[in-house]
């Protein structure tokens, strides 16, 4: 098996999986993805939201489960990923 390496076909691949991902993801949770790579804590974004906060965690973690049924390859690093709710 040939194993290619090379930093502009990382990226390329990077940003492919990338958006797989966002593919994967309903528009609302587009919303909160966005939000949360703002900076916003969870606390925050369930206010900007005028949602419960563990509403908005039920919501990540709904979307951490598709996107790793749909793009497998991502379950590890997702599954690393700790929300910060506060």
């Amino acid at each position: 098996m040939v194993v290619l390496s090379h930093p502009a076909l990382d990226r390329l691949v990077a940003r492919e999986t990338f958006a797989e991902m966002l593919d994967a993801l309903r528009p609302f949770e587009l919303v909160i993805a966005g939000l949360r790579m703002e900076g916003l804590s969870g606390t925050e974004i369930s206010e900007v939201l005028a949602l419960d906060p563990s509403a908005v965690w039920r919501r990540v973690e709904q979307a951490k489960a598709r996107v790793i049924e749909e793009v497998p390859e991502l379950r590890a690093d997702l599954s690393k990923r700790r929300w910060r709710r506060h």
